[in-house]
């Protein structure tokens, strides 16, 4: 039987780091929740300084983002998160996800970071939230690229399969995404 991971996918968004983005528009299905997982495959041709690659923000306080900073990952609810290195190599493909469960108790219950489908350890600042913001207060775009600050620092690379889910994703989940998806990445 054929699986997703039979599809040859020769396609995917690349943006140059300069004013590359995408706007989702409002996206409310991430105002005011208490779970969501964002997943995306990406790929930087560097992994040195600041990568804005997906978020939506009203300001620093209240803000969902995904961001790369020197080859550390940052995962950020409304202006607390959580970090881990990364470890990428350039010009290769990884799979992440940010799975939030506001829900749970406990910072590292609340967050979580896949890469390739392994969780990571995080290390966090602030204490992750219940709840999202209710971004409808102020409405704020969702980005592909960038995440929405005032100076922004755009993505240089190639990102794919971009999926949000309103729901926290458990490890299998995660990881069976990554499976079915991993091979015929150019």
């Amino acid at each position: 039987a054929s699986g997703l991971a039979d599809i040859d996918n020769v396609y995917s968004m690349e943006f140059d780091g300069v004013n590359d983005y995408f706007d989702c528009g409002f996206m409310p299905s991430l105002d005011a929740v208490q779970q969501f997982t964002i997943n995306t495959w990406v790929n930087m041709p560097n992994v040195s300084g600041t990568k804005r690659m997906i978020g939506k923000r009203y300001n620093a306080s209240y803000n969902i983002a995904f961001n790369f900073v020197s080859n550390v990952l940052y995962t950020t609810i409304n202006g607390s998160y959580g970090s881990a290195n990364a470890n990428f190599s350039i010009n290769t493909w990884y799979n992440i996800a940010m799975v939030f469960d506001g829900t749970l108790s406990g910072d590292e219950n609340r967050l979580k970071l896949y890469i390739n489908g392994v969780q990571q350890t995080l290390s966090f600042f602030g204490t992750i939230p219940s709840i999202t913001y209710n971004f409808a207060l102020n409405p704020s775009t969702f980005y592909l690229g960038t995440d929405g600050f005032s100076t922004p620092n755009y993505y240089d690379g190639k990102m794919d399969e971009v999926a949000i889910f309103d729901y926290a994703l458990d490890a299998d989940q995660v990881e069976e995404i990554y499976n079915a998806t991993s091979t015929g990445k150019t």
